[in-house]
This record gives C-alpha cells, structure tokens and sequence, in this order.
C-alpha cells in the first residue's frame, strides 16, 4: 500500500474577510474530492485572511499512479486562479 501526500499553500488573491477566504478554501477542497477522489482539508493558516495551506492525499498500489494524481492536483490548484501557490510539497509513504 502507498500513501501519497500533497501540501499546497497559497497567497489568495481576494477575500474581505475570513468568510470570503473559507468560501475559497472550499471550493478547492470540494472540487479535487469530486475530480481526483481524493482526501482534502485545509490544515494550516486557518485564521490568515490572505493565506491558504491544503493537503490532499490518496492511498493506492501503484506508485505512477499516485505521482499522477498529486501532479494533476496541483494544476487543478494553480489553474483556479484563486491564488499564488508559494509552496508545494508531496510525499509518497509505502506501509
């Protein structure tokens, strides 16, 4: 079994207020669950208006596979036009 693991964070480019960023924040997550099936939370930044930290992850067999998805994740995010994404970082783990 392989765990692959993806941290996006990004600089949003609108929102007034913490409501405005959460609406934001959430359509990332909801849309990469219904795309790519895959485990989505905002997990860092909570409280920043301009901030942003989601992580995404995926459990399969096949490593290509997951590489894939994590890719494709991160052109979904980028392609958005939400925001800057300033850093990402993905992990694969075999148990």
């Amino acid at each position: 079994m392989i765990v692959g693991a993806l941290r996006i964070s990004l600089r949003l480019f609108e929102g007034t207020s913490l409501k405005d960023k959460r609406r934001t924040v959430r359509r990332l997550v909801e849309g990469a669950r219904q795309r790519f099936n895959v485990s989505a939370a905002e997990v860092e930044d909570q409280d920043l208006l301009r901030r942003a930290t989601i992580g995404y992850s995926l459990v399969a067999n096949d490593a290509v596979l997951i590489e894939r998805v994590l890719a494709n994740i991160q052109e979904y995010v980028e392609a958005n036009g939400e925001g800057e994404l300033y850093e990402c970082q993905s992990d694969r783990f075999v148990l």
